[in-house]
Formats: structure tokens, sequence, C-alpha cells
């Protein structure tokens, strides 16, 4: 094997078994809680917290009827939108989540730039991460959850 190809290859493994910066970064973010329609708005609150607001519907109807869905039925889910609901909260939670597989937070984006990047880019990318680290902690989301009659959880929205 030629000396270039030896020396770009240990480059390459070297700089991956280094730590770096992005990477932790990126690992500090917390994911979206994960719902399930058998949860009871107990173990909604215990995931969320506190609701800020409830609203309470004076007979079921389906989801895609409620007030928050008529005038945006696209982004409702194929699955819920005509089962029944009763019940409204909506919570406020502060940082920043990640999406889990297949969607890529903007703290991911660049771990992954700096991994592809055999860690060359990092010096570049890092002061961005670092960044958005920090302000990310002052994310605000605003989450809707919607009950059915019997009080387990339906669907939710993020803001």
């Amino acid at each position: 094997m030629s000396r270039p190809i030896l020396l770009l290859i240990s480059t390459g493994v070297l700089a991956s078994s280094l730590p770096s910066c992005t990477v932790l970064l990126a690992a500090t973010e917390k994911y979206r809680p994960h719902l399930k329609p058998s949860q009871t708005r107990t173990e909604v609150h215990r995931k969320l917290g506190k609701p800020r607001s409830s609203t309470n519907f004076p007979k079921p109807m389906p989801l895609k009827n409620t007030p928050a869905f008529k005038e945006r039925p696209d982004e409702l889910s194929h699955l819920t939108m005509n089962l029944p609901v009763s019940c409204r909260e909506d919570f406020v939670t502060w940082g920043t989540y990640t999406h889990g597989a297949g969607g890529f937070s903007q703290q991911e984006i660049f771990a992954l730039y700096s991994a592809f990047s055999l860690f060359l880019l990092e010096p570049l990318i890092a002061p961005f991460a670092t960044m958005n680290w920090v302000f990310g902690r002052f994310e605000r989301n605003e989450i809707s959850v919607w009950y059915s009659p019997s009080g387990n959880y339906v669907d939710q929205h993020w803001e």
C-alpha cells in the first residue's frame, strides 16, 4: 500500500476516535416524549408537566372538527382525524428536542457534518453548534394534546 493512502486511512481512524464537541452537544438534546393511545391524562402529565390550560368540549366531536384544526386539516394524522375527542390540554416546555430517526434536529446536522468531514470542519462548526446549544435552551415548545371521552390520549400537535 502506498504511503499517502496509509496516511489517509490512519488519519481517518484517529479522527473518528477523537471526541467531538458537536457530537457531545447533540447528545444533550432530549427526545420528544412518546405518547401512546393507551396512556391516561396522568401519564401524559408525568411526561409533559402541568398543563397551561384545558378546554373541555360540551359533547365529543371528531378531532378534525375541533377549532384548532378546522382551518388546518392538512396537519392532522389520517389515523386519528375521525376519532372522538372531549378535551384538549395545552402544555409549554422549554429546550430543544431531537426528532429521532428519520428527522434530524439542527444540532444533529452539525454533528453529522463534522463526522462526515472526519472532524476537519469541527473548528468551523463547533462555534455554531455551541451557540445553537446555548440559545436552544430558551426555545419554547407549545404542545396541544387531545383526549378521548374515556380520558385516554388521542393525538398531539407541536408548535
